[in-house]
């Protein structure tokens, strides 16, 4: 039921942005690929094993009329437009407004990100719920990159990140005081 209702906030916000307000509007064949994306990060965002992934977005686009060979190409082939403007950030379906720039110290990986379709379409994930105002879960072995694209996005949107590095040991009171 969460995650139905996370996708009905998605798709309204979808809607409001694409000017649709009447129910018996046309929808243009873009929004339908924007509503089945949503669908897909809605319902099996936690799925990361490819053969149980593949049949359930299946599922999903066939409900929402997708063809099958635009369902293959988005399993396979689906990499965000990325594009980084003077005030906001736009990847794939999300935009995000930068902050003021505020002149940072570069750090020495500030410009060894590799923008790989893997790591975009990541990237298109968290700022879709970062958008959305949605709590994100990061789940991965050490050294997959997953604290490397949110610092990657961070400095994209001229803000400021605190990693704290947790672990099965670590207790409450090593985050408090």
């Amino acid at each position: 039921v969460r995650d139905l209702m996370k996708l009905c906030e998605r798709l309204k916000v979808l809607f409001e942005n694409n000017g649709i307000t009447n129910p018996d509007e046309l929808i243009e064949s873009e929004i339908f690929d924007s509503i089945f994306a949503e669908a897909a990060d809605c319902f099996t965002g936690a799925i990361s094993e490819p053969r149980a992934l593949e049949p359930l977005v299946k599922t999903i686009g066939e409900s929402v009329e997708i063809s099958n060979s635009r369902i293959g190409l988005y399993l396979s082939k689906h990499v965000p437009q990325f594009d980084s403007y003077s005030d906001h950030l736009e990847i794939g379906r999300a935009k995000l407004p930068k902050a003021v720039s505020v002149l940072q110290k570069k750090s020495a990986n500030a410009t060894s990100f590799a923008t790989t379709n893997h790591s975009l379409r990541l990237m298109e994930q968290i700022s879709v719920s970062v958008q959305m105002t949605e709590p994100v879960l990061l789940v991965g072995e050490t050294g997959t990159g997953k604290t490397t694209v949110v610092q990657h996005l961070c400095r994209l949107l001229n803000k400021t990140l605190t990693v704290i590095n947790v672990s099965q040991q670590t207790e409450t009171g090593d985050l408090l005081g």
